[in-house]
């Protein structure tokens, strides 16, 4: 996992509806990203956003790191479950 440097917004622009591989318990897990959100205010470097992602209902993941695929990246992205929708679970990252 690439620890080495900080996301920043840029690494999610323009990705939208985009799935995401998430490895768990040696299976891939699609998460789509369905908001990004700037949070303003921050002293982070790259600045501090919040993203939310739709999965699948089963399996759900619970509040944890995970490693997430980034085209050919692979990052570790701490989420938290908010719950489920119509069209899957819901999951946020706050990067802030």
């Amino acid at each position: 996992m690439d620890l080495s440097r900080e996301m920043t917004l840029a690494d999610f622009s323009g990705r939208i509806g985009k799935m995401f591989n998430v490895h768990v318990a040696g299976q891939m897990v699609p998460l789509r990203l369905d908001a990004l959100q700037e949070l303003p205010g921050s002293k982070r470097e790259g600045g501090s956003f919040r993203l939310e992602f739709i999965g699948p209902l089963n399996p759900q993941l619970g509040q944890g790191v995970f490693p997430f695929l980034i085209g050919s990246d692979q990052y570790a992205i701490f989420i938290v479950p908010l719950g489920p929708r119509e069209q899957g679970m819901r999951y946020e990252a706050i990067f802030y």
